[in-house]
């Protein structure tokens, strides 16, 4: 249904329940209808606390650092709602997945104002497009649902094997993955049929195409260590390249992202950020990148200069942080930002 003008945590197989307030956010400002300049701004995600219904839109200056603690809420004068999962940015228009409110709020950033909501949704995750139809994968269903971009309605789905994370549109097919199955899907978007897979391992939770045609898919491994974390490259017609097992300490990695100006694939192990070079026919041994010490990297984010911004969520409960890096390694700036902090898009 399409609403206009009203005023998971990486939900895996536990469910987190924090207590907290938003007190931390700064205050509403008014909109500027002249919009925002491109290439000047990041979009923070703070997923807030599981049923607390306190997560936020945050927009981070990259020049001047300043930031706004609930740019959403000042916009549409209405709560985000439960469970801040993801951004897709088509152009000037915001698509903000909220997982537990089973939604997706639509934002147009060149005159800073409020679409409407797509609702009807599962339990959204992601959302990619082609034309004016959109595809979202869900975490508690075995579907992608579709919509209908012009009426903002959900029009129909594609059945899939389980839990579906990140996806990409390469032409007519739709490549997925697809956590609890261990694999990368494509399907053709002519008759949404699935035609090829690949195995990339348990938790594929991450996939990106590369600068150089490539895509790189990323497997978080098994809580209980029977499987580890790992990185797979394939070509655009499912030929597997390489598959790399990371010799992390821990079992299990919980943040991934790719940088396209260094080649980068970036993941967290704690406090420690790795990074393993990609090219067109290999995966290195992987590099450490940044110890934060006492901060932990809940989500990674690059800018298109390669500058690496780290979401550290503390306690849980209250204020996160925003950290900062340059391609060296060297922390440029920490800033406070909303209640569990995901990560950052940028505009």
């Amino acid at each position: 249904m399409k609403t206009l003008k009203l005023p998971l945590l990486a939900l895996v197989s536990i469910l987190f329940l924090w207590s907290c307030s938003s007190d931390d956010d700064m205050g509403p400002t008014t909109p500027d209808p002249e919009g925002l300049e491109k290439g000047k701004f990041g979009l923070v995600i703070n997923e807030g606390g599981f049923q607390q219904g306190n997560s936020s839109l945050g927009l981070l200056d990259l020049d001047t650092y300043e930031y706004e603690g609930d740019y959403f809420s000042s916009i549409s004068s209405q709560p985000l709602g439960d469970v801040f999962q993801s951004i897709y940015l088509n152009d000037d228009i915001a698509y903000l997945v909220v997982n537990n409110s089973g939604k997706i709020e639509v934002l147009d950033l060149s005159d800073q104002s409020y679409v409407g909501s797509i609702d009807g949704l599962t339990s959204p995750r992601y959302m990619v497009s082609r034309g004016n139809t959109a595809y979202v994968s869900n975490l508690f269903t075995d579907d992608i649902q579709i919509v209908d971009l012009e009426s903002l309605n959900v029009t129909g789905q594609i059945t899939t094997s389980g839990w579906t994370e990140r996806m990409i549109v390469d032409d007519n097919f739709l490549i997925v993955a697809c956590s609890n199955c261990g694999y990368v899907y494509r399907y053709d978007l002519d008759d949404n049929s699935l035609v090829d897979s690949i195995e990339t391992g348990a938790g594929t939770n991450f996939i990106h195409r590369t600068s150089e045609n490539r895509i790189i898919a990323f497997a978080s491994g098994a809580f209980d260590g029977s499987a580890r974390p790992a990185a797979t490259l394939f070509s655009n017609d499912m030929e597997l390249v390489q598959r790399f097992n990371l010799p992390t300490d821990n079992d299990f990695v919980g943040t991934v992202t790719f940088d396209d100006a260094t080649n980068r694939l970036y993941f967290a192990d704690g406090s420690i950020v790795y990074y393993s070079d990609i090219t067109t026919s290999s995966i290195s041994f992987q590099q450490p990148f940044i110890n934060l010490g006492d901060a932990s990297a809940y989500g990674l984010s690059t800018s298109s200069d390669g500058t690496v911004y780290i979401t550290d969520a503390g306690d849980f409960s209250g204020a996160g942080n925003v950290i900062i890096v340059n391609t060296e390694g060297e922390t440029l700036e920490t800033i406070q930002v909303g209640i569990v902090p995901s990560g950052v898009v940028f505009y």
